[in-house]
């Protein structure tokens, strides 16, 4: 969800996934990554325009073509372990 929030100033302060409050979490580089009060989601700040997830994220991207996945859906045992893995190291 995009807020009028994130709209005029390019912050993002409202959960995406619970739409709950947050605060901010850590900075790497000049990012700062949120953790909402609600879920413990962490997120990007900054709000980033859907051509350039549409452009990055594209079918492609999951199906081999260019620097996504190989076949995201053959995939799918490796990356759930793998996920699991490292959700357990940033606990």
């Amino acid at each position: 969800m995009t807020t009028i929030d994130s709209v005029s100033t390019g912050v993002v302060s409202l959960c995406p996934v619970c739409d709950g409050n947050s605060q901010r979490h850590l900075k790497t580089d000049s990012y700062w990554i949120r953790v909402c009060r609600n879920c413990t989601h962490q997120f990007l700040e900054e709000a980033i325009e859907q051509s350039h997830i549409e452009e990055v994220y594209h079918d492609g991207y999951f199906f081999g073509d260019g620097a996504g996945y190989g076949n995201y859906l053959s995939e799918r045992d490796y990356l759930i372990a793998a996920g699991k893995k490292y959700g357990e190291i940033l606990k």
